[in-house]
């Protein structure tokens, strides 16, 4: 956020978890960062009701808008309408049925965002990631440990313009597409987006850039616990 600012980005935290729990304090001392901030209870609304608050960004400014939803958090069938899984039937035990319908209704949601921020505010960068996996069984813990729990989806959009604008990166980038990549890295990535170098990044962490050095000789996961490479859904061979 405070990189954001001196870029000269007007900042925004929109979320629908928590604000002042335990787990929720060392996020939401970097969300207080944002000039613009605003929690919504997921206890009475769903995360796309997060759109409301993004329609009230103003056009025609320079936006960095972090979105944090709620997502597939336990308990799963409080994350969609019965609506929606009205229209969306799984055919599934129960717990798998609500969990893949918590992340389907999650991609909704990401395209709803997608789309009125192409329309409405110049959208030239969207990027998308979990902060944790999940196992059915025993949810996000460290023991048991499942490598379920740390496997996420992690994408980038950029716009036409940006890669116009950017070749470099973006070539760099895309050369890195099937590397490892761990959301510790965040920063650094998102500094090299914004094409904001600052004392604390480096193109090492940043898959962005040709430098990028996580493989899956030397990736870990669970603060260095766990080494990557011996999660058995990987096909060691493209790495």
């Amino acid at each position: 956020m405070s990189l954001a600012k001196k870029a000269g980005y007007h900042t925004y935290w929109f979320s629908t978890q928590g604000k002042n729990g335990m787990y929720d304090a060392g996020v939401t001392t970097i969300a207080k960062q944002a000039t613009i901030t605003k929690w919504i209870d997921a206890n009475k609304v769903l995360d796309g009701d997060i759109l409301a608050q993004l329609k009230t960004v103003p056009k025609g400014q320079t936006n960095f808008i972090v979105i944090h939803l709620m997502g597939s958090h336990a308990e799963y069938e409080r994350r969609t309408s019965d609506a929606f899984k009205k229209a969306h039937p799984l055919a599934e035990d129960k717990t798998a049925a609500e969990y893949d319908q918590s992340i389907l209704y999650t991609d909704t949601v990401l395209q709803e965002i997608y789309t009125y921020a192409r329309q409405n505010l110049d959208l030239q960068a969207m990027v998308y990631f979990s902060d944790h996996g999940e196992d059915l069984q025993y949810k996000h813990t460290t023991g048991p440990f499942k490598y379920d729990m740390v496997r996420i989806p992690f994408w980038i959009y950029l716009s036409t313009a940006y890669q116009k604008t950017y070749p470099q990166y973006v070539s760099e980038l895309r050369a890195n597409r099937m590397d490892i990549f761990t959301n510790d890295l965040i920063f650094d990535m998102v500094s090299g987006l914004l094409q904001a170098p600052n004392n604390y990044y480096s193109p090492v962490y940043d898959i962005g850039r040709k430098q990028y050095s996580l493989t899956l000789q030397n990736a870990k996961t669970i603060r260095g616990s766990r080494w990557i490479k011996d999660d058995p859904l990987l096909n060691h061979s493209q790495y």
